[in-house]
């Protein structure tokens, strides 16, 4: 044992088990004990931790004194994140999860195949033959001669090791010497035998292969993932748009407020936080019943979280494992030689989800509030979690009146937690980080959009460039009667300090302009003297909900009152007035009043207006307008252009009574002594006078004696003041006179008895008949007829009738009279046999 570690021998520490099992493991603890006993080192490896752990980790942050740093939770426009979710779902709703030619097409697919075959291949050798071979030692047998000068000697013989024998000739005799290697060389014989190795055959060929391509999914199979596509698909839509029980209250048909909560986190990573995870956990209580009285108990449902963001952060991450195992072996004999090697190893790779941010849902210790959490893990093999801000939402729902301005407390709660690197899974809960907030009150924040200025300018044609400035946040759009102006639409634009939009003028005074928040709420666009009081929530989670009102000067003094007059001002049109008894002192400048009447905006550019004031001194506005237009009118209306609906705005009496209309003469009746008289239609004609065009002055009475009626009269005239003449009327003394037509009577004709085929004369009764001056028949295409008038002009004949084709065959004819005063009647009558 060295420094406390006990080492096993390798064999005994491999084979403790039954089978001595030789595997990756096995062979790396073995190498580890091989070298540790080798070189002699043992370390004990063990996690520090400082002596006092509650200093080091206040030295992490003094704020929060674990590494995790929670602001004030902000509130954010839960109208916004509503919008998102809607386009969201309705964008699921667009997404088609059945394929019916993917499905049609898999019909009869091949859907797998199956190739099974076996092969052995054998071979089995003997040694090999021996073979031989031959080395020689020495030289091969020579024989060697010289040639030598001198007389004939004698030969001496020497014999030599190795079996050599030399003969040497001697003497001075001329000839040779000759040399002669006797006995034959030494060879040594090798024979040789080739290694004996095993002979591997080769593999047999398959005799078939597996289709690489035509392999599909049944139909059934695509259906059925298509359905659980669609059922995901599903899912989620009803995820987005919420739950009833979250929108309602429970036993009320009251919808429960919503608001959207933002977390702004600031994570650093200290080393003491290694392989743990970082977790926020908020906890929201209803705010205090406000009606509830002493002692009874709070019956109200706790808060609903119907949306969490995010739900999970992931990345996807290639996980690939790789195991390979090799070992080999050889053995060597005199009989047999051989060896042995084995190789064994898997590798997987696949995508797998690594979790940075993941939210919970938790159980709450009471029944009165919710808890939520968010979790901040380690990713992408990082030992600790990635240091930086992170921003979280969650939308509330919470059961509490639709005046209430407080949505409840909030408790929050930072700590870390230990987590299982290699099993995913969280540990326990390092105590000395766990972090507890103060309760932190969330408000309500009214977004009622209020226009600090409002001002217009006049285009013309009945229209106006409306020009609102203040603070207004993005989405805040105009509405004016039915008609929307919005980011897109024709002549709006909006900036942070103003909106612009162009609009009818008359629309705007018929149906007021409004502003618009996202949430829908509405305040109408007024001048800042004639303010929108509007509900707001200042510190309501502490105190009931106040009042913010943009009222002005002025605007608790005298209301508007205004009274209107008529007269005429020629024949077509009327001069109204409009006379100021009392106004407010804002607006200040009278020239912002305009009036209202027929459809029409009069005081701009197309319908200007008159301003000043009476012999009494009141303010006044004179107009010129269309008689028509205010027959068809009961009232008109004077009013600021931007005013609110119900002040600042006075509608005067009715002008014209009922059933008056513009001035003109029908004919009544006739009477005995050829007199005709007329019915004067109009207004006002109380105190009338006529003149005919001889300046003669006419009476007139009411259509019924004694009647307030002062729309209809009754005059007389006789029939030389009718034939082709004005009258003159003048409704009071101040009025300019009015020119009106009378019309023309036409004489009533009759036949004296019938008018027989080839009849020269006829003879007609009537009245003015010495003012005809011609009678024609066009029809009849004769000679023109002729006219003889009796002597009391009672009775007038017609001749030369055969010549004019008038009386040449029965039939229905029609004579044409054309009288001195200008107007033509006819008369039609039957000719007979």
């Amino acid at each position: 044992m060295i420094n406390g570690l006990i080492f096993m021998s390798p064999t005994k520490a491999l084979c403790q088990s039954k089978k001595c099992r030789f595997n990756l493991r096995s062979l790396t603890a073995f190498a580890l004990l091989l070298i540790c006993n080798s070189s002699g080192i043992a370390q004990t490896i063990r996690l520090s931790r400082p002596a006092n752990p509650t200093a080091a980790v206040a030295d992490i942050d003094s704020a929060s004194g674990n590494g995790i740093i929670v602001t004030a939770p902000k509130i954010y426009d839960d109208s916004a994140l509503v919008l998102m979710l809607n386009a969201a779902r309705l964008k699921l709703a667009t997404l088609q999860a059945f394929d019916q030619a993917g499905l049609t097409s898999r019909i009869g697919a091949v859907t797998g195949a199956t190739l099974s075959q076996q092969a052995i291949s054998g071979q089995i050798m003997g040694p090999p033959i021996p073979q031989a071979v031959t080395q020689s030692l020495g030289a091969t047998g020579s024989t060697q001669t010289v040639n030598t000068a001198g007389s004939t000697g004698s030969l001496q013989t020497t014999t030599a090791p190795a079996g050599t024998t030399t003969v040497q000739s001697v003497g001075s005799t001329g000839g040779q010497n000759v040399t002669t290697n006797a006995g034959l060389p030494v060879e040594n014989v090798t024979t040789t035998v080739a290694p004996q190795s095993a002979a591997v055959p080769a593999v047999p060929q398959l005799s078939a292969a597996l289709p690489s391509t035509g392999f599909n999914i049944s139909s059934l199979n695509a259906l059925n993932e298509m359905m659980q596509l669609n059922y995901e698909i599903a899912n989620l839509q009803l995820l987005l748009e919420g739950s009833l029980t979250d929108r309602y209250i429970e036993g009320k048909h009251d919808i429960k407020p919503k608001t959207t909560l933002g977390f702004s986190i600031t994570i650093q990573n200290p080393e003491q936080f290694r392989d743990a995870v970082a977790i926020l956990e908020v906890q929201v209580v209803n705010p205090p019943e406000r009606n509830k009285k002493d002692g009874e108990a709070d019956l109200r449902e706790p808060p609903a979280v119907t949306a969490i963001l995010p739900r999970e952060k992931t990345y996807n991450v290639a996980n690939i494992s790789d195991k390979m195992m090799s070992f080999g072996g050889g053995i060597v004999t005199q009989v047999i030689n051989g060896g042995f090697s084995y190789l064994r190893g898997r590798k997987n790779y696949f995508i797998v989800q690594d979790q940075d941010t993941l939210a919970m849902m938790r159980e709450s210790a009471d029944d009165k509030s919710t808890v939520f959490s968010w979790q901040f893990r380690p990713v992408l093999g990082q030992r600790v979690v990635t240091a930086g801000l992170k921003q979280t939402f969650v939308q509330l729902a919470v059961p509490i009146e639709a005046d209430e301005g407080c949505f409840g407390n909030l408790k929050i709660k930072t700590y870390w937690r230990r987590i299982d690197r290699k099993r995913n899974v969280l540990r326990e809960v390092i105590a000395d980080t766990i972090r507890i907030s103060e309760v932190t009150p969330s408000s309500r924040i009214d977004q009622t959009p209020i226009p600090s200025n409002v001002d217009y300018d006049d285009l013309g044609s009945g229209a106006v460039l409306a020009k609102i400035r203040g603070q207004f946040l993005p989405g805040t759009y105009v509405r004016v009667g039915s008609n929307l102006y919005r980011e897109g639409s024709p002549g709006f634009t909006w900036e942070i300090s103003q909106i612009r939009f162009v609009a009818n003028a008359a629309d705007v005074v018929r149906h007021g302009a409004y502003l618009v928040s996202r949430d829908g709420k509405e305040t109408e666009i007024v001048d800042t003297g004639n303010p929108t009081p509007v509900q707001g929530f200042v510190n309501s989670c502490k105190g009931q909900p106040t009042t913010q009102s943009t009222e002005g000067e002025g605007s608790k003094k005298a209301s508007l009152n205004v009274s209107a007059t008529t007269a005429t001002y020629d024949s077509a049109n009327s001069l109204v007035t409009v006379t100021f008894n009392s106004r407010p002192a804002s607006p200040r400048d009278i020239t912002k009043y305009k009036v209202f009447m027929g459809g029409k905006v009069y005081g701009l550019a197309d319908a200007p207006l008159e301003y000043g004031k009476d012999s009494t001194g009141h303010e006044v506005i004179r107009l010129v307008v269309p008689t028509k237009t205010l027959l068809s009118e009961t009232s008109i209306e004077v009013r600021p252009l931007f005013s609110l609906s119900d002040s600042s705005k006075q509608t005067a009496a009715s002008l014209f009574k009922a059933g008056s209309t513009t001035e003109k003469v029908v004919q009544y009746r006739k009477e005995a002594n050829g007199n005709i008289t007329f019915l004067l239609y109009g207004n006002n004609l109380d105190s009338v006078a006529i003149t005919t065009a001889d300046n003669t002055a006419i009476s007139s009475s009411p259509l019924v004696p004694k009647s307030t009626e002062d729309t209809l009269r009754l005059f007389t005239l006789t029939m030389a003041q009718t034939l082709g003449k004005q009258i003159t009327i003048k409704k009071h003394g101040t009025e300019a006179p009015i020119l009106v037509n009378l019309p023309t009577p036409v004489p009533t004709l009759t036949f004296v008895g019938d008018v027989t085929q080839n009849s020269d004369e006829m003879t007609i009764e009537g009245e003015e008949l010495d003012k005809i001056k011609t009678v024609t028949c066009s029809a009849c295409g004769g000679e023109a007829i002729g006219l003889k008038l009796s002597g009391d002009k009672k009775r007038l004949t017609l001749s030369n009738l055969v010549k004019a084709k008038v009386s040449s065959s029965p039939g229905t004819r029609i004579l044409e009279f054309e009288w001195e005063f200008g107007p033509k009647n006819n008369l039609k009558f039957q000719v007979v046999k």
